[in-house]
Parts: structure tokens; sequence; C-alpha cells
């Protein structure tokens, strides 16, 4: 009787997050700050670990780059400009 787990049979599995690598290559960006700012505007949604690594779903980048999901916009100030009155 053995211990050993069972391996996996498929070896390219693939994980639900960007790698690094994927994310450079989506955002054609080398440091993480441009990264961000490119995922934003591509209306990509993304989190910051605190070493500074992005976090990217790829279910999300599929569907909004796909135009399955509607990508979020950011939310107008509404009201009197009031910071224009003398």
């Amino acid at each position: 009787m053995s211990t050993e787990r069972p391996r996996p049979t498929d070896t390219t599995a693939i994980s639900d997050y960007l790698a690094e690598d994927e994310i450079r290559q989506l955002t054609q960006k080398q440091r993480r700050s441009s990264q961000s700012k490119i995922l934003t505007f591509l209306g990509i949604e993304h989190k910051k670990r605190p070493d500074g690594t992005l976090v990217v779903l790829r279910h999300h980048v599929d569907a909004v780059l796909s135009g399955q999901a509607d990508a979020p916009r950011p939310a107008r100030k509404t009201g009197p400009r009031l910071d224009l009155i003398y």
C-alpha cells in the first residue's frame, strides 16, 4: 500500500491568477506602478499585495477583454462645482 499522493495527470494546469510575466505581457510595462495604471485604464480589477506584486484574476481579464463583462468606470463627481466660486 502506497502512502504517496497521486500526481495530477495534467501538468499544464492554469492558475486562477495571472503570473507576473503574463501581467507584463498584457500591460507591456515592467514597473508595477505602470502595470497598475494600465490595468485600471483597461478596466481590469486588481489588488496589490504587501510585497508590491499585483493580483489579477484570469477570469476577470478574459471577461473584460472579450466584452462579456462591462469594465467598471470611475465614479463621476456630481453636483455643483463650488470650487469655481470666488
